[in-house]
């Protein structure tokens, strides 16, 4: 099954040398893919049918260049859903001739993105079979169009990309299966499991989707992602998922946008065990003991916190540990920090601590709320 990494998240956009960062993990991990779709990109999604400053085209090639060295294939995405009238000639051109400028980048691969589009209810797109069409025509004629360019492939991650948002029933969503019947059946689509951000992916969660789909499935891993709670970092072991199924093609993670934290997370997709994960990032022995506080978005701790400990350590991560991974990893540190002194002065029963430590994370609105609320 291949393995690789999707910039597809909300809230950061890496620059030139974060993307070459996690290309060269990619590389010394022997990984396969590299898929570019930040949604806080506006030619990717707000201003898709504009193109790209010449600055931004040359980093392009570079970093096509870059992925083929390293034997990554470099997908291009964009996600016009918000804007796109398909039965407009201009802009069924314009969304050509944007991918085409791509090709002659040497781009190859491409994926088209048609997910969180503006709906009222979930029910408005279960119902939508015409959507499900439409949809389905146009992936099949931009995986024309690049064929016949000289592209290789082209992905696809439908409206409806996870079981809850089809209210739990596959079956009855008229959006996906119009799309299953007009979708060229050589077009993968992406899938993140049950929820959003899944627990556990298996061949049994799979199974409804793979009996509507004869299309090969690539998961959409949300599973590292904090851009839903950009307070919070996961850093533990990647658990819940067995793909033993012949039609799941490959997996992609979808973290953080912090390119040393997730070079450190694509190492958790390999298998990496722990204690050679910190040793390969020079992170200190002691970080051990922090580790399930920064688990998974799954995990409950199983014993009290043991703030002494965890004290003894606080120099050793947050002020001798410098790299430019705890760079990137020393905000969710001091936070946590933070949060272990207010966890300590409200078992003193100290007045005012949540106050103080409110007063310092929130914003004046929120403030008078919670002083104002009676409870």
């Amino acid at each position: 099954m291949k393995k690789g990494y999707i910039e597809g998240y909300y809230g950061r956009l890496l620059n030139q040398e974060g993307r070459q960062i996690i290309i060269n993990e990619l590389g010394k991990l022997s990984m396969d893919f590299y898929i570019y779709g930040p949604k806080e990109d506006p030619f990717h999604r707000i201003k898709w049918n504009e193109d790209y400053p010449s600055d931004q085209m040359d980093e392009f090639e570079q970093l096509i260049g870059l992925a083929n060295k390293k034997k990554i294939k470099f997908y291009f995405a964009i996600s016009p859903g918000l804007s796109i009238e398909t039965s407009s000639k201009n802009d069924m051109e314009l969304l050509k001739n944007k991918l085409l400028g791509l090709i002659n980048l040497g781009c190859k691969n491409f994926a088209l993105f048609m997910d969180d589009l503006e709906f009222s209810q979930l029910s408005d797109i279960n119902n939508d079979g015409a959507l499900g069409k439409d949809h389905g025509n146009l992936a099949n004629e931009i995986k024309d169009f690049l064929l016949m360019k000289g592209a290789e492939d082209l992905l696809f991650c439908p409206t409806i990309y996870c079981k809850r948002f089809s209210k739990d029933n596959l079956y009855s969503s008229k959006y996906l299966e119009s799309l299953s019947i007009a979708l060229d059946k050589d077009i993968s689509i992406f899938w993140t499991g049950n929820e959003v951000v899944s627990k556990e992916i298996n061949c049994d969660d799979l199974k409804e989707l793979s009996e509507i789909f004869s299309n090969e499935i690539l998961i959409w891993d949300n599973f590292f992602a904090n851009d839903y709670c950009p307070g919070r970092i996961y850093l533990g072991e990647l658990t819940g998922r067995e793909f033993e199924q012949e039609k799941i093609e490959a997996i992609g993670l979808n973290p953080t946008g912090l390119p040393n934290v997730d070079s450190l997370i694509l190492n958790r997709l390999s298998g990496e065990k722990t204690e050679d994960i910190l040793k390969k990032f020079s992170i200190p022995e002691a970080f051990n003991k922090l580790l399930p506080f920064f688990d998974s978005p799954f995990s409950k701790l199983e014993s009290e916190i043991n703030s002494k400990e965890l004290r003894e350590i606080q120099h050793e991560v947050c002020i001798e540990w410098k790299s430019p991974l705890q760079v990137e990893i020393a905000p969710f540190l001091w936070e946590f920090y933070n949060h272990l002194t207010l966890l300590e002065k409200y078992s003193k029963e100290e007045k005012n601590a949540l106050e103080e430590w409110a007063n310092r994370r929130y914003s004046s609105p929120l403030l008078e709320i919670i002083k104002n609320r009676k409870d």
